[in-house]
């Protein structure tokens, strides 16, 4: 069984982006028909686009009818206002799976309106892609949009006999992330509000495996949007959580790097709930390292301020560290290290200007694939860059 992630671009310039999205879904038509590859699923659908604000909502329903038409089926689906560093109009990331073992089973549900989850199960485990958990484009402040898209991932998951603490991975996407809005105490930082309330809907769980791997990033619009996904173990996978040894766990961090007002007395601790990655098994002699969002923060301050690069080259070195110590941990194990590649990263550029400087820096750690790059704001005002990833670690 071959799992992968494909990453198809159209358009340039926002000329027709109703166009760039026909575009990419017949890619992905092609790719289904193609005579040449076995059998193919599709995973998740994640678009990155450049919609002006105002037709935001438009497109996004768009590419939801568009998807439902061309398509089969409508896997996990999300849309997201990161527009592409290289200025086209669309990137679409899609992840599949060829050859699907014969005790593995794949399913697709419609959560709510707009929201989808696509469902594997195999001999080891059963997993759920739930991606695009939104209010949309409602009138709500902040706080009740991350609040009302929390409410829906808590039932959802609680509907199916499951938890907060069974999920594995988690995109946190934020309008605004380091701006402010006005709650019952004041004003208080948006990104600030989503650790708030995570903190919220996570007490009710015991993390026996570790927070998720996660990233918190910003778009120039779409209120706020959860993907995730979530794993249930049949066999024991070892699901590990994975630290960085220079940074201290986000969850640890100290009250002087965090952005907010008044330290409410029902949130004793307002710190991002998330592991730096997280590592299981997915095969046999095979394992992967879902990798956080990863920025250029050594203990828990940043560094390298206004300087991109250098930013890109601290967040690599923190990569390394975090692959060192999943590789240190199956050696413990016993187990034997054959190779480790990197089979998807994505990066998140603050500054349109600094494009070219930290695809420089990315082309020359990673060889063996093309990154995804998107414009869209750091949970820092001074972090310039942040790269998430997968790589996979094959056993002798």
């Amino acid at each position: 069984m071959k799992r992968e992630k494909l990453v198809f671009v159209a358009g340039d310039n926002n000329k027709n982006i109703f166009h760039s999205v026909e575009t990419v879904l017949s890619n992905i038509i092609n790719l289904l028909n193609d005579a040449k590859r076995q059998k193919i699923y599709l995973i998740s659908l994640v678009f990155f686009v450049t919609e002006k604000k105002d037709d935001f909502y438009t497109i996004r329903q768009f590419i939801i009818d568009k998807v439902k038409e061309y398509l089969p089926v409508t896997p996990a689906i999300s849309i997201i206002g990161q527009p592409p560093a290289d200025g086209s109009d669309i990137i679409l990331e899609a992840e599949i799976i060829e050859n699907m073992m014969t005790d593995t089973n794949i399913s697709y549900l419609q959560i709510e309106d707009g929201i989808y989850c696509t469902k594997i199960e195999s001999a080891k485990a059963t997993e759920y892609n739930i991606f695009g958990i939104t209010t949309g484009n409602n009138k709500n402040l902040i706080t009740e949009k991350v609040n009302d898209a929390f409410e829906i991932l808590n039932r959802t998951l609680i509907a199916r006999g499951l938890g907060m603490n069974n999920i594995v991975r988690q995109w946190n996407y934020i309008e605004d992330i380091v701006g402010f809005s006005g709650t019952k105490n004041g004003q208080i930082q948006n990104y600030q509000i989503l650790n708030n309330i995570r903190h919220k809907f996570y007490s009710n769980y015991k993390f026996p495996q570790g927070f998720p791997a996660a990233t918190g990033i910003g778009m120039s619009v779409g209120g706020f949007i959860i993907d995730c996904i979530v794993i249930i173990e049949k066999s024991d996978l070892k699901i590990t959580p994975v630290k960085n040894p220079a940074q201290v766990s986000a969850y640890d961090y100290s009250e002087k790097v965090l952005i907010g007002s008044e330290i409410e007395k029902n949130f004793p601790l307002l710190t991002p709930k998330f592991e730096r990655a997280k590592l299981y098994e997915t095969g046999e002699d095979q394992y992967s390292m879902l990798i956080s969002g990863t920025a250029a923060i050594q203990a828990e301050e940043s560094l390298a301020k206004e300087d991109a690069g250098k930013q890109a080259e601290i967040t690599f070195d923190n990569i390394r560290r975090l692959i060192d110590y999943g590789l240190e941990h199956l050696k413990r194990y016993g187990m034997k290290v054959e190779k480790t590649t990197f089979n998807y990263l994505r990066v998140y550029i603050k500054r349109n200007e600094d494009f070219s400087a930290v695809k420089a820096i990315c082309e020359s750690n990673i060889m063996e694939i093309a990154p995804v790059y998107l414009i869209a704001d750091i949970c820092r005002a001074e972090l310039l860059v942040e790269i998430e990833g997968v790589t996979t670690i094959s056993i002798a």
